[in-house]
């Protein structure tokens, strides 16, 4: 069974004419995804069973508050990504540049908020297995 990614890239001018209107669809054979709440000044841990680096297609994380992502362990975590809030930390096999996850594999994901309000989080792992 085929899955996929949907990327849509679309850029306007001051005008608000469209000058980049593009679609690239990115397939794999494995997709795990999360869609969960990351409570104020609380760390959410979301298992993501065991996603292998070298077997990506594509990934994104996203939080609607500025949080910080730990990879693997909230104490020792193997990456450190801060979130912006509303802008995908994501990546796909035809970007530019290596694919920027550093563990060889990924078993957990830890949002650190310390913000004062729930922070809306998701993300998709892509992979050929």
């Amino acid at each position: 069974m085929s899955l996929k990614h949907t990327w849509t890239t679309s850029i306007k001018n001051d005008a608000g004419a469209a000058v980049v209107s593009e679609s690239e669809v990115v397939t794999g054979n494995q997709e795990d995804n999360f869609n969960d709440v990351a409570a104020a000044s609380s760390t959410k841990h979301i298992s993501v069973g065991s996603v292998v680096k070298a077997n990506l297609q594509s990934f994104y994380v996203f939080s609607d508050k500025n949080v910080t992502l730990k990879i693997n362990s909230s104490s020792t975590p193997d990456q450190t990504v801060s979130l912006i809030a509303n802008r995908a930390y994501a990546w796909k096999t035809t970007d530019p540049g290596s694919n920027p996850l550093t563990p060889g594999t990924i078993t957990d994901l830890y949002f650190v908020n310390a913000g004062g309000t729930d922070a809306n989080i998701k993300g998709g792992f892509l992979a050929n297995n």
